[in-house]
């Protein structure tokens, strides 16, 4: 069976209706959780204000940008080693990139080629190293503002009152509801479908598409 039947492998993904389920439990906790702290019951409130200002700060759209903007690096990082006309600014990843290339020789003729061999190769290879850059800029975005003391000290107050195991299950139902899709795995898919499509890039000289060297062993990345 072809592995696009029925699109599974691309479309399938948490239950929507679970999520609503969670969403709608979330709640009904959380007013249980203020009823039983009765006048500190705004303690909840502002607790959760800070959770759900940062878990509204996950833009998908930003961070796969972010990744797609370190694939161009690194390609134009490429063009520049494998000696391109235009003027090109290094990037960041300049010496990795040279690193790799000069223990990686190959013997495509075409500039292009090489380019996009090398940079989907290196795309892969140092795919640890891509995901982590965007973790840690993302992660100094969207997580800068946050009141670190502000939060602890209600989770804090919460806890003293009704309990801190009522205060994990309320932290366990509101990742539950809201945080089931780790961000990180938009990134690794964004960086490893970019490396894809410059694997498919056809050689002019051969007229085989870049991967099929990678089958026959013509390349040990």
């Amino acid at each position: 069976m072809n592995i696009f039947e029925g699109m599974k492998v691309v479309f399938n993904g948490p239950s929507c209706e679970n999520i609503t389920r969670d969403v709608n439990d979330f709640w009904k906790l959380c007013a249980k959780l203020k009823s039983d702290l009765g006048k500190k019951g705004y303690y909840v409130d502002e607790y959760l204000s800070k959770v759900f200002e940062i878990l509204a700060r996950f833009d998908l759209v930003t961070i796969g940008e972010m990744a797609s903007g370190i694939c161009w690096r690194v390609q134009s990082d490429c063009y520049i080693l494998c000696g391109t006309e235009e003027k090109k600014e290094k990037s960041e990843f300049f010496d990795m990139v040279e690193n790799y290339i000069n223990k990686h020789p190959t013997k495509f003729s075409d500039r292009h080629t090489k380019v996009q061999f090398y940079a989907g190769n290196i795309l892969i290879k140092h795919l640890n190293i891509f995901a982590e850059k965007v973790k840690l800029i993302y992660k100094k975005n969207a997580l800068s503002e946050i009141d670190y003391p502000v939060s602890d000290n209600m989770y804090k107050k919460i806890s003293y009152l009704i309990g801190e195991r009522r205060m994990e299950i309320l932290n366990e139902k509101l990742c539950e509801a809201f945080v089931f899709g780790p961000v990180m795995v938009s990134v690794v898919q964004q960086v490893v479908v970019r490396a894809l499509q410059m694997l498919c890039y056809r050689d002019p000289e051969s007229s085989k598409m870049l991967y099929q060297f990678m089958l026959e062993g013509q390349f040990n990345g």
